[in-house]
């Protein structure tokens, strides 16, 4: 299902006390984030308990990455 209306944070892997990136989806369940750089990104939506996804931005990726479906990796306390 996806997740709508919801808020989460992006931080870089590794990194979870970093910079975060907050995040929206939409009804649909999409989202766009500003100022990802290229390597793996940590995205925990505020669900209960909170939903991640792992996404990767290539090294060679300039400008817009689509992603397509994001399938969560697992629910975290």
């Amino acid at each position: 299902q996806p997740v709508e209306l919801l808020t989460g944070t992006a931080y870089e892997d590794g990194h979870p006390e970093g910079r975060t990136v907050s995040i929206f989806t939409n009804r649909v369940g999409k989202f766009s984030a500003q100022g990802l750089r290229p390597g793996r990104w940590v995205v925990d939506m505020a669900t209960e308990p909170k939903t991640r996804f792992i996404i990767d931005i290539p090294k060679e990726q300039t400008g817009l990455t689509k992603l397509g479906t994001l399938k969560p990796t697992e629910n975290v306390q």
